[in-house]
């Protein structure tokens, strides 16, 4: 059967756990929890948004109505779910990153630089300003290979840039 307790004529908490394990918890009128013979279980409010909170008043997580989820940090928005997508603030770190074919990396506030393979090429393209690669003071030369055996990691220079130094080409791997 069902349990109702209510605090000054308003109705605080309310149980309905019918035969078959079917059951429902409301609270304040407002937060439902269920649980069904199947064992899955919800919890969700009567209307508007549900907050799970680490402690009073800092905000954990936020399920907003028909939109986003939204993670939070010591009560700082960190990590949201769109219509899109997701939304990062912050910095991400991350053991792996796959992007298919014809999938951007853009970096920039106006997608400045991309680097993408279209199916059939491998792509770095700048859209606004000089392109540079610099290897830093501590750094050694700037190489652009040519692999023949990407199992065996066999290289084949096309190009050196040697630190403070000379340009070096090269043809089928021999210098020019």
């Amino acid at each position: 059967g069902a349990v109702e307790l209510y605090y000054n004529n308003t109705k605080m908490l309310e149980t309905n756990i019918p035969s078959g394990h079917n059951g429902e918890v409301i609270l304040g009128q407002k937060v439902h929890v269920r649980h069904t013979a199947s064992g899955n279980g919800q919890i969700f409010p009567a209307s508007g948004n549900l907050y799970l909170n680490a402690k009073n008043a800092e905000t954990s997580i936020l399920l907003a109505a028909d939109a986003g989820v939204h993670l939070f940090y010591n009560n700082a928005q960190k990590f949201v779910t769109t219509n899109t997508g997701a939304v990062v603030t912050g910095t991400l770190i991350a053991d792996g990153l796959t992007l298919y074919d014809n999938e951007k990396l853009q970096i920039g506030n106006n997608n400045d630089i991309q680097l993408f393979h279209d199916g059939t090429n491998s792509l770095l393209r700048s859209t606004g300003g000089d392109l540079q690669i610099n290897s830093g003071n501590s750094a050694g030369n700037v190489e652009i290979n040519l692999i023949d055996n990407v199992a065996a990691d066999t290289r084949v220079a096309s190009a050196k840039f040697i630190k403070q130094g000379s340009v070096e080409l090269y043809e089928n791997g021999s210098k020019k």
